[in-house]
This record gives C-alpha cells, sequence and structure tokens, in this order.
C-alpha cells in the first residue's frame, strides 16, 4: 500500500485523495492537508501556525455530548436475591446480567473523548478524531483503536461517532465495530435520542485476519433510545431498547436474539419503571425451574414487568415451544405465568396457566390478583410504550445494521448516506 494515497478522511471512513500530504502525525501512517488541523488548539483565537481558528471549545463541547451518558442507559438490577419467593425480579435480574455489561461495552474508551483533546480536526467534514491509541482492551501486539464524532445536518441524527480497530498504524484495516448516531439537546444532555450498534461479528473478523486468533464472541447488540420530558409540567418518560442478534460468548455458546425494553414514566415525584423483554431460552422445565434452566429445550417467551423504586410491582409473561407444549397439548399450547409482590419481593399472587386448544388449565395458583399492593390489574390494560414508539427515523438505519453489519469503512458511510 502506498502511504500517500490517504489522507485522514480515509480514518472517518470517507476515501478521497488528499491535496497535498504534508505531514507525518507522530508514527502514525495518517496524513493531514490544508484542511486538518493538529490538536491541541486553544480555547479562543488563532493558532500560531497561521491557520484560522477552526472550532470552539463550544463546538468540541457539542460533539462530545453525541455520546450518551451510558449510565441512564442501563437498567439497574432490583435489589433481591433467589431466597426471595417473587420470581419476575429475579429473572429480569438474571436478563440484565447480559444486556447491562454489552450497553457499556466500552465506555471507559469513550470517556477518552471527554478527558483529552482531539487529536485531529477535519475542518471540511467537520470531524473530530481522538487516536489512534493501543487497545487495552485486548493483549494482542499492535491492535490499535480510533474514534470519529462528525457533525451532519442532512442525516437522521446530528451527530455520528464510531470506534474504529487499526492493526499497527495500518490504514487499510480499520474496521469499523462501534457505530452511534444521536440528537443531543444542546441545552439539557439527560434528554435526547439515538442508537448505538456494537458488530461483534467484525472484531472476530479483523481478530482473526490480523492476529489469527479468535475472540470467542461473534454477533450484534444494538441499543435505540430515547429521553423525553414535558415542557408544560414535571413529567417525563424514559425509554431504552435493546437487541441482541445470534449473539454467542465464550460464557454464552448457543446464539441468542432477543429484544429488551425498559424505561420510566415520571410525574412530579412520582417514577413508574417498566421492562418488556422477550428472547429464545430455556425458561421453563416440568420440575420447576423458571429460567437459567438446562435441559436444552429452548422456549420463545416474552414478559412484562411494572415495578416502583421501592420494590412492589407486578410481573405478566408468555412462553412458548419447548417445554411450554409437551406434555400439555399440541404444538399450539403455552404457558402464562402472572405474579405481583410487595416492597420486600415476597409474593403476594402468582397464576401459571397452560392455553392452546381453547383449553384453559391453572397449573400453580397463590393468593389473589385483587389483593395485589401495587396493579391489581392486567399490564396489558397500561399500553406501555414499545419498540415503535422510539422507532424514529434511526429505525431503518439500525434494522439494516443489525442484519447486514457495519461493513468496512467504505460500505458503512455508503449505508448510512
Amino acid at each position: 500500500m502506498q502511504v500517500n494515497k490517504w489522507c485522514i478522511v480515509s480514518v472517518l471512513l470517507t476515501v478521497t485523495g488528499c491535496k497535498s500530504v504534508e505531514e507525518l502525525i507522530g508514527d502514525s501512517n495518517i496524513y493531514y492537508d490544508d484542511a486538518v488541523y493538529l490538536s491541541p488548539l486553544p480555547e479562543q483565537g488563532s493558532i500560531d501556525t497561521g491557520y484560522p481558528q477552526v472550532y470552539s471549545q463550544e463546538d468540541l463541547e457539542q460533539n462530545r455530548n453525541a455520546i450518551p451518558d451510558f449510565d441512564t442507559l442501563v437498567l439497574e438490577p432490583m435489589e433481591v436475591n433467589r431466597s426471595e419467593t417473587a420470581l419476575f425480579p429475579q429473572w429480569m435480574n438474571f436478563e440484565l446480567d447480559k444486556s447491562n455489561p454489552l450497553i457499556g461495552y466500552g465506555s471507559d474508551f469513550f470517556q477518552t473523548v471527554h478527558a483529552v483533546e482531539p487529536s485531529i480536526y477535519d475542518a471540511d467534514t467537520l470531524e473530530f478524531v481522538w487516536g489512534p491509541y493501543d487497545n487495552d482492551y485486548t493483549q494482542l501486539e499492535g491492535d490499535q483503536l480510533v474514534l470519529y464524532i462528525r457533525y451532519s445536518e442532512t442525516n437522521n441524527f446530528a451527530y455520528q461517532y464510531a470506534v474504529l480497530l487499526l492493526d499497527s498504524n495500518n490504514v487499510s484495516s480499520l474496521t469499523p465495530v462501534i457505530w452511534g448516531g444521536s440528537n443531543p439537546d444542546p441545552d439539557n444532555a439527560r434528554f435526547a435520542n439515538g442508537v448505538l450498534v456494537i458488530d461483534f461479528t467484525a472484531a472476530e473478523q479483523f481478530t482473526e485476519t490480523y492476529y489469527q486468533e479468535s475472540t470467542g464472541t461473534h454477533g450484534r447488540f444494538s441499543v435505540l433510545y430515547s429521553f423525553t420530558e414535558s415542557e408544560d409540567i414535571d413529567a417525563g418518560l424514559t425509554l431504552v431498547a435493546s437487541k441482541f442478534r445470534n449473539y454467542v460468548s465464550p460464557s454464552n455458546e448457543v446464539p441468542f436474539s432477543g429484544t429488551n425494553i425498559h424505561g420510566d414514566i415520571f410525574r412530579d415525584e412520582n417514577v413508574i419503571n417498566f421492562a418488556r423483554f422477550t428472547g429464545e431460552s430455556d425458561v421453563h422445565t416440568h420440575d420447576g425451574c423458571s429460567f437459567d434452566c438446562a435441559d436444552s429445550e429452548l422456549e420463545s417467551w416474552s414478559f412484562d414487568m411494572v415495578y416502583r423504586g421501592s420494590g412492589q410491582g407486578r410481573g405478566e409473561a408468555k412462553i412458548n415451544g419447548g417445554d411450554a407444549v409437551a406434555p400439555y397439548g399440541s404444538g399450539d399450547s403455552y404457558i402464562t405465568k402472572e405474579e405481583c409482590w410487595n416492597d420486600d419481593f415476597k409474593r403476594e399472587y402468582l397464576q401459571v396457566t397452560q392455553g392452546g386448544d381453547s383449553i384453559l388449565n391453572v397449573l400453580e395458583s397463590y393468593g389473589e390478583s385483587h389483593s395485589c399492593s401495587f396493579l391489581s390489574t392486567s399490564i396489558s390494560q397500561l399500553s406501555l410504550p414499545n419498540e415503535e414508539d422510539i422507532q424514529g427515523p434511526g429505525g431503518s438505519v439500525l434494522a439494516s445494521l443489525l442484519e447486514g453489519g457495519l461493513g468496512d469503512r467504505h460500505s458503512l458511510q455508503t449505508q448510512l448516506e
């Protein structure tokens, strides 16, 4: 590869010819031209090299705010253990053990954006670049990370950002593994909407290609989020949807696909939390196991939960396939579970039924629904927000990236145009 064919926009997923290659940046094979400026730059005024002022500190901070606060995307587990009687809080915590670590995947590296000045700025494309940095997430020699943030008024999102893997300063090896788009509120960092996609398959292929090793993790994971509040009253809605697509890891060797939706609805000091999870895994056996089972019979399932921060709440689930069918009846059989619990996670009500073939059998029952201390009616009557409520303009982009992956640095940009 002839290094002088590449300019900084190569790092930013767009390939053009450099107008004048003038200087090698450090020991990296990344060059800059007349439109590219090195940092750090002063917060105000022009720099001594004769270049005009290219960005203000305000511009930089607005770009930094494009990356979400990952703590706001994570659903905190409920403070319950398996010695408690309530099933749904434990089931939710089990599922959160899968999604929460992925939502925060690479968040330490993202903090670099706030801790250090950008390495490069492209005034033509309004792009900030950080790196290359050594990839401390692996033990591979020469493995590096590059991050960019781009402002664009023409796309679904005001800002786009990505993390790319790089092998030993070899620009041709740049591989996007994380991409995000966001519309942050300039007046309130808490309220925004956006998407985030992690392509573990791309990272696996990069590692195999350049290091002949395997990460043992592949598949894709995405997060779609929206934070809104009312202009008239003290009320608002938090909504986060995360998706697994054929996700496999060393601790989870069976491919998993599913959707987790969670959030809260608040008004004044009243906050109601909700969660809607779907997936395919072993969550039901005839010997009483309710999740994290191990008889290899997979069931398709979905469950809803509504609860207060104090703990009390209600959960409802429907389970199809696997042990939810035999020996209860034909392939139309399914299992439903309804439960409510108090602040101490003690069960107040439980009903497990088997339906299908116009038959409804009660398999297990405890207490009465009207005795629930919180929400004695069905969750289905609440019309909780669902994934379609936060699809927005990014929905089709997200579906495409989940299905086909981020691709290389050229095809990713093509998909986003």
